[in-house]
């Protein structure tokens, strides 16, 4: 894989863009292609975190890089990095929303917020994720 780049055709993230149907897993190593955001109308993306660069992540430290990602139906699979302090802003229609707290699932759930154990212990965070699917699952796992 090319980092910046999709492991499956259909969707870049980076590039802002739309993709209607598609399946992928992305394992950026730059910020850079991040912060554009995408959406897709029906598929199962995963985006593994864990590779970014530490010393580029820690030197964002006084502003949270935001990371949009949106989709009509599917998955969302999001693994962050264990020893970044991350959260996220998650939000399904129908459907459920899993982390390392737990699961809540249903119809019309309002936005739930997710923090790793860094920021509970007071740190700042240096992602932000704002992830939503009208149906569909959201998970977010660390590594």
């Amino acid at each position: 894989m090319i980092a910046g780049s999709i492991a499956l055709p259909g969707i870049k993230i980076g590039e802002g863009n739309f993709s209607g149907i598609s399946d992928a897993k992305y394992v950026p190593t730059s910020v850079e292609t991040l912060t554009e955001g995408t959406s897709f109308g029906i598929g199962d993306i995963t985006l593994d975190l864990t590779e970014l660069d530490r010393a580029e992540l820690r030197s964002y430290s006084s502003t949270p890089i935001n990371i949009p990602l949106s989709g009509g139906i599917g998955e969302l699979r999001i693994i962050v990095p264990a020893d970044i302090p991350t959260t996220a802003d998650t939000a399904v229609a129908v459907g459920s929303v899993s982390d390392t707290h737990g699961s809540q699932g249903g119809i019309g759930r309002s936005t739930i917020t997710y923090e790793n154990e860094l920021v509970a212990n007071g740190a700042e965070p240096i992602l932000h994720l704002d992830l939503s699917v009208g149906v569909g699952e959201i998970s977010i796992k660390e590594k």
